[in-house]
């Protein structure tokens, strides 16, 4: 992973590309449940869009904290990341009695996977297929009624195919700025296994298959989205770049939530 001030940019720039690089994964959770809104029809539940977003603010702190001190900028973000996390799971856990048994049984689910991430992640293609899947579960079914036990049903419409690979492009340009991390760790992300290069390469064809789909379905923000997906990934190496790389793939994964907000789409 590339040191947080490599580019020995303005620490003013810094800050706000880390503070953007914490709350898009955040922006992400809300833009998921907009796009499937205007796409179902669906009536958005707002205790369990409030716990989704809960839930990805205590994850991605608890996840950062875990990975250990960062040196220089990065280290001053700390104190906030753990207040951020103890704030969030406390207002989570307040939610839980809101939601219905039904949503319950898969954030049980989803939390088991979580404990256990850092265990699973190190086999092949987990991280490529577990962590979109989590997503799109999530994204589609915490926010809405549920019409199932786990929400199941909710992967059965046409745009959780969509949402998924699009998700699963954007893990994979992801895990291009982890490459030597994950190697070091033994962990067998796609890009350790099959290099950069070939990483590119799928999530630009995920991509595709994404925008042809949103195309075929007259869904121009998540083909404006795809579109964006393959454009980053004919820079791999840009991509790679930490926090400015994984901050600009969030960016192209959140842009049908904000087509769709701003009724532009």
């Amino acid at each position: 992973m590339s040191p947080p001030g490599a580019d020995h940019q303005d620490p003013g720039v810094a800050s706000s590309v880390r503070w953007l690089h914490y709350a898009l994964p955040v922006a992400l959770g809300g833009s998921i449940p907009a796009v499937v809104h205007r796409v179902t029809g669906q009536a958005l539940f707002l205790p369990g869009l409030a716990f989704l977003l809960l839930g990805i603010a205590a994850a991605y702190a608890l996840d950062r904290l875990l990975d250990g001190p960062e040196g220089g900028e990065g280290a001053r973000f700390r104190p906030l990341l753990a207040a951020c996390f103890r704030l969030s799971a406390i207002l989570g856990v307040g939610l839980i009695p809101w939601l219905p048994a039904q949503s319950l049984a898969l954030v049980l689910l989803l939390g088991a996977s979580a404990l256990g991430y850092r265990r699973w992640k190190r086999l092949p293609f987990a991280k490529a297929l577990g962590v979109p899947l989590a997503w799109t579960w999530a994204g589609m079914t915490l926010p809405f009624a549920p019409h199932s036990w786990f929400g199941w049903r909710t992967l059965l419409d046409p745009v959780a195919l969509t949402l998924f690979l699009l998700l699963a492009a954007g893990c994979l340009l992801c895990d291009l700025k982890d490459e030597e991390a994950d190697g070091r760790a033994g962990i067998r992300s796609f890009p350790v296994m099959f290099g950069a290069r070939w990483t590119a390469v799928l999530a630009m064809i995920l991509a595709a298959g994404a925008v042809l789909r949103a195309g075929a379905a007259h869904r121009p923000g998540l083909a404006a989205s795809g579109t964006a997906l393959i454009l980053l990934g004919c820079f791999p190496r840009w991509t790679a770049r930490g926090v400015r790389g994984a901050l600009v793939v969030d960016a192209a994964l959140i842009l049908p939530g904000v087509l769709t907000l701003t009724h532009l789409v």
